[in-house]
């Protein structure tokens, strides 16, 4: 898959995602459960990505998960030799939101 094929999909993903809430502490035995956005997670996503691939003009560029996505869906920032890396972080991540709001 390309990776602007790759990032379209992460895109449709990710903002899939944000529509929705993660529980947290509902399995607690102190019954304090709490429902936060994954939106909310975004700008600890964009600093992480920022710390590994701080070098990558999209990713500075960035403000948000929805920008740096749609930049990565374009060919010139696309080929860019550490799109892959980036794509892979952004994917696993994308991919644990999914997995712990149960989609």
């Amino acid at each position: 898959m390309t990776p602007e094929r790759r990032a379209a999909q992460l895109l449709d993903s990710w903002t899939r995602l944000c529509q929705g809430h993660l529980a947290i502490g509902s399995g607690c035995s102190c019954g304090a459960g709490v429902s936060v956005r994954v939106g909310d997670f975004e700008l600890d996503l964009l600093r992480y990505l920022q710390g590994k691939f701080g070098s990558s003009a999209a990713v500075l560029a960035a403000g948000s998960i929805a920008e740096l996505l749609a930049a990565l869906e374009r060919p010139q920032t696309a080929d860019r030799p550490d799109a892959r890396a980036l794509l892979d972080s952004l994917a696993a991540s994308i991919a644990s939101f999914e997995q712990a709001h149960g989609g």
